[in-house]
């Protein structure tokens, strides 16, 4: 196949609120799986990005999920599963209301996936040749990387779960201009609160130079409400050490049906 899956789903929900993730995987006849695409819908876009709408509790809604372009080939003995989830944490925010949610099959509610099957035909080109050695690259410069940190953390009588991810590195021009890089994000949410999540971020950027050095700093926080998102961003920039820019931003946003 080549081109993009559509799951088309007859999906209810109990909240007004409520997403659909959808992912498309290769089994193997040993049970290993392989991601193939996947779609990701608030479905109060189901009609329009410009101009969402709440979902009637209990009502039945027929819903087009595109997932990502592919071109894929399923060998024989292999099955293809579609697996429907209601939250993909932490690539998403969560939905702000506890619900139950449904998908129908049936005659009359035909959930289905529909695949871009590249048809058999004589007309169609010979496979190319594809390069199978590795590139030959030109070092210039050269670098370093920081330990990278990708660490979930379930509170399991808090009922939340915290993901925390890190990674930095340095690079080093021919002339020995360096320039360092790094972020770390702490993600909460809870499973019997969904509205109250939390997000924190430091990125740090560090150029050295013609004998400067500027360090630039930024924090972040973000936590949301049932109605809202609160922001809170600050920015430091020195150079040598000395204070060059400073500035704070404080914000709330309405969720607006996110």
């Amino acid at each position: 196949m080549i081109g993009f899956p559509e799951a088309i789903l007859y999906l209810s929900s109990t909240a007004p609120v409520a997403h659909v993730v959808v992912r498309l995987t290769d089994v193997a006849p040993d049970g290993i799986s392989a991601m193939v695409s996947a779609g990701v819908l608030n479905l109060t876009h189901r009609e329009s990005h410009a101009e969402p709408q709440p979902l009637a509790p209990g009502e039945i809604y027929e819903v087009r999920v595109p997932l990502k372009a592919t071109g894929y080939r399923f060998l024989p003995g292999h099955r293809i599963r579609l697996s429907v989830a209601s939250a993909y944490w932490p690539a998403i925010w969560p939905s702000p209301y506890p619900a139950d949610n449904t998908l129908h099959r049936g005659a009359d509610t035909p959930s289905r996936l529909i695949l871009p099957v590249v048809p058999p035909s004589a007309d169609l080109p010979a496979q190319p040749d594809f390069k199978t050695t590795s590139p030959d690259l030109i070092a210039i410069g050269g670098g370093s990387e920081e330990p990278s940190l990708w660490r979930i953390t379930e509170d399991v009588l808090e009922g939340s779960v915290t993901v925390e991810i890190y990674g930095g590195d340095t690079t080093v021009l021919p002339d020995g201009r360096s320039l360092f890089n790094a972020e770390r994000l702490l993600l909460t949410a809870y499973e019997r609160d969904p509205a109250h999540v939390q997000l924190a971020n430091e990125v740090n950027y560090r150029l050295q130079e013609y004998g400067y050095e500027t360090h630039i700093r930024t924090t972040g926080a973000i936590r949301s409400t049932e109605s809202d998102f609160h922001i809170n961003i600050e920015l430091l920039i020195t150079l040598n050490g000395n204070t060059f820019f400073q500035k704070s931003w404080l914000d709330s946003i309405p969720r607006q049906l996110l």
